[in-house]
């Protein structure tokens, strides 16, 4: 598994809306966050897999296709 933390401080305030973050010291815990998978599925054949999900930035949570699944 990975996890990219984050914590975002500006000098001024963010403008609304910036549900669901409040106007500034934002920290966010998984952004992006991936799960991965590997290992062997027969004697001469392996596989690897990464699922990784990214939230939408702030103010951008309206957007039924800001979050992504890759």
């Amino acid at each position: 598994m990975m996890a990219i933390p984050g914590y975002t401080h500006t000098q001024a305030p963010l403008a609304p809306p910036t549900a669901p973050y409040s106007a500034n010291d934002n920290t966010v815990l998984a952004n992006p966050f991936s799960a991965f998978w590997g290992g062997a599925v027969t004697e001469h054949i392996g596989a690897f897999a990464q699922v990784t999900y990214a939230p939408p930035g702030p103010g951008d949570f309206a957007n039924q296709f800001g979050h992504t699944w890759t």
